[in-house]
């Protein structure tokens, strides 16, 4: 016989069981409108924005010239460039002009030397080449370096944007050496995953397959071996957008946006959660990988190695290592002492960032300007300290400092 009592407290048990799975399935919805919110404003760009680099396509030849020796040459022809955040902002603006060799500095280089400068390689990443900025610490530096010297010091920046220790092995053989081009010395600068980098190309040209007209399409080997046939791997399609001046000028006037890429549509929350349990935080600039470890490849980089070590000491070129902020120190003061170059370390002791978010593109982890002029100082007191120490006759340059 059930009492009202018995009736009652199942009724209110009934009820209880109800509300909690109403707050459940609330909590639930909730959860999953936030997620589904989240994670499609992620997928278009406007939470946690990504950068794209658009262009003013002044050149209809292109402006990304593939090159075996250097990676790529930059057209003659200016091409105003910026970081465009996902979220609309316009974040950073520079220019893209290759010298007489299309390399990223602003005057042209000679093959030969003679007595009105002392003329030193810069090897580097897009740290170096400086894209966004109206001057690279390269070209901050030298004028530094000119009110301690007689002679004034040219920094000759042959930096190459995602170039690494593949490129600068290739430059240093097929470009230097190659043309016999007279240095006191080259410079390395070292910066975040440089050394793991092999062989990168870019080309924006119409011609190439796969890709559309004015787009980048960049390449990385997967080899540490410099006689592959690069140019026959498969490109992709990299963070960077060639538009008409009209639309470039509508861009900076707010008044029009490009059709930006957007990333795979994924759970965001639940992958930023697993990420922090994971404690997985890692941020490049260039989608590059190593070759993989294997016998053949350690073979092939040793190798590598070996031949920088051998051009630099057969043409009598001082070198030296400089490890930038945000880089592996003992892996950079290894690789100084694998081609027999001096070491100074530019990150001011520091393997992490090194830098306050003040001196860094927003979003971005590029330096601005004043990230860029703060390294220049330091880089250039690193320079001056090297050159007036002593150094190994046998290691004297081919063109004797004047």
């Amino acid at each position: 016989m059930t009492t009202p009592g018995t009736t009652t407290a199942r009724t209110l048990g009934t009820t209880k069981r109800w509300r909690t799975y109403l707050v459940v399935a609330s909590v639930l919805l909730g959860c999953g409108a936030c997620e589904a919110a989240a994670s499609w404003l992620y997928h278009t760009g406007w939470l946690d924005p990504f950068v794209v680099r658009v262009y003013e396509k002044t050149d209809p030849m292109g402006h990304f010239h593939r090159d075996r020796a250097l990676g790529y040459r930059l057209s003659p022809a200016p091409a105003r460039v910026t970081m465009l955040a996902s979220d609309g902002q316009v974040l950073s603006r520079g220019l893209l002009r290759g010298n007489n060799f299309g390399l990223a500095d602003l005057h042209d280089f000679k093959l030969k030397g003679d007595d009105t400068e002392r003329r030193y390689a810069v090897l580097g990443d897009s740290m170096t080449a400086g894209r966004f900025i109206d001057r690279n610490w390269p070209e901050s530096a030298e004028p530094r370096l000119a009110k301690r010297s007689a002679v004034p010091i040219r920094l000759y920046n042959m930096g190459i944007d995602g170039g690494g220790l593949g490129n600068w092995a290739h430059i240093v053989e097929n470009f230097i050496a190659a043309q016999d081009m007279q240095l006191e010395g080259v410079i390395f600068a070292v910066a975040t995953d440089d050394l793991d980098r092999p062989f990168v190309w870019w080309d924006d040209t119409v011609h190439l397959a796969g890709s559309d007209p004015g787009s980048v399409a960049i390449h990385y080997d997967t080899t540490w071996d410099l006689h592959v046939d690069s140019f026959a791997g498969q490109a992709f399609v990299g963070s960077w957008m060639g538009v008409t001046r009209e639309h470039y000028d509508a861009l900076l006037r707010g008044e029009w946006q490009p059709d930006l890429p957007r990333r795979p549509l994924q759970p965001y929350l639940a992958s930023r959660l697993w990420r922090v349990l994971a404690n997985v935080w890692v941020s490049t600039a260039h989608a590059s990988t190593p070759p993989p470890t294997t016998p053949r490849e350690a073979a092939l980089r040793k190798e590598l190695l070996a031949g920088l070590r051998r051009t630099l000491h057969d043409r009598h070129l001082a070198a030296l290592v400089l490890g930038l902020p945000g880089t592996d120190l003992e892996r950079a003061r290894a690789f100084a002492a694998a081609i027999g170059a001096d070491y100074r370390d530019g990150g001011e002791g520091s393997e992490r960032d090194g830098y306050d978010e003040e001196l860094k593109i927003k979003i971005d982890r590029h330096w601005n300007q004043a990230g860029s002029d703060h390294f220049a100082a330091a880089a250039a007191e690193h320079i001056e300290t090297w050159l007036e120490a002593p150094r190994d006759p046998s290691r004297q340059p081919a063109t004797a400092p004047r």
